[in-house]
Order: structure tokens, then sequence, then C-alpha cells
């Protein structure tokens, strides 16, 4: 590759404006290693390695809100992570069952070396928790769900939710897909 011969660094402020993802922010790159300051940015849901199960709208727009991102890419090692992630790709689902959908928010942060995303929303009629555990291969994610009505259960369990007592959890593994 003709980027072997690159040697040093790009430091750039660098924005994005395209219909499913706009933002900007400042970045440092040296081929190994990747820093962010000051990151702010609106994307698709259907841009990031995420699977919507039918509970999560596609289309909602993900906001991302980094105050600092610094990953060593040769390991996908998590050094530095401050930041903040709101959606309301639930909405789509709380209209289909006649019930309010829960805003999620969450935070980006550094766990063990891995870059984290938790995230949780909760209104009187459902209550959603989860994470993602980023890593050099792919993803790993986990949620919770509850609700009080059956017919919003029953959309859990259609998208492969499994149910423990009155909460309804998921969990996987996301490969890399280098063609999103």
């Amino acid at each position: 590759s003709p980027l072997g011969l690159v040697t040093g660094h790009i430091d750039a402020r660098l924005s994005a404006d395209d219909p499913s993802l706009r933002g900007e922010g400042r970045i440092r790159w040296n081929g190994r290693r990747l820093r962010a300051h000051e990151v702010s940015g609106a994307l698709a849901l259907s841009r990031l390695p995420v699977e919507s199960n039918g509970l999560l709208d596609p289309d909602a727009t993900v906001f991302v809100r980094l105050s600092e991102l610094d990953l060593d890419l040769d390991g996908m090692e998590c050094r530095a992570a401050a930041g903040q992630v709101s959606t309301a790709a639930l909405t789509g689902l709380g209209r289909s069952y006649g019930v309010e959908a829960p805003r999620l928010e969450g935070e980006l942060t550094c766990r063990d070396g891995a870059l984290v995303l938790t995230a949780a929303g909760e209104t009187g009629d459902m209550r959603i928790e989860g994470e993602i555990v980023f890593g050099a291969t792919g993803h790993d994610w986990t949620v919770f769900a509850t609700s009080p009505h059956a017919a919003v259960r029953e959309a859990f369990g259609l998208a492969g939710l499994a149910r423990e007592g009155d909460v309804w959890h998921g969990s996987g593994h996301e490969s890399l897909d280098a063609s999103r």
C-alpha cells in the first residue's frame, strides 16, 4: 500500500455534510493511532454496524458528541474516550404499538482497553438499557428491555430477545463488515 510510504501524521479539522452523515471535529491520525477532539455529529443509524432487529428505526438519527477519543488501531485499544450519544431510534416501535418509546441516551468510555457505549431510556411504557463493546474484529452487544404492554413484550420476543422473568434480554456479536 502506498500509505506505508507516508510518515508523520495527519492533523486536521474536518467537517462532513452528507444526507446521512454530518459533523465536525479535530482528528489526528498517524496510521496506527487515531485521536479525536471536540467532535460533534449526526448520522443515520443505518451507517453504524448495528442490527435493528425490528426494534430500532434504521433511518433514525444518532447524535454524537465526543470531547475526546484516543484509539490504538493496531489492537483496537481504547486509551481514552469521553462522549455522549443520543437517539430516538425506538420512536417507530412506540408508534407501531401506540405507546411512548424512550429516547436512548448514552456515554462513550474506555473499559479495560475497549471502547464501550452504554445507553438507556425509560418511559412509563418501556425501559431499555444496553451496551456495545467495540473490538478489533467487531462488537459485542447486550440489551435488557421491559414493558407493561403485552404487545410490546411480544415485539421484544420477535426481535430475538429472550424472556427472563419480567425482563427481556439479548446479546450477540457482530463482525466488522467492510462494505458498510
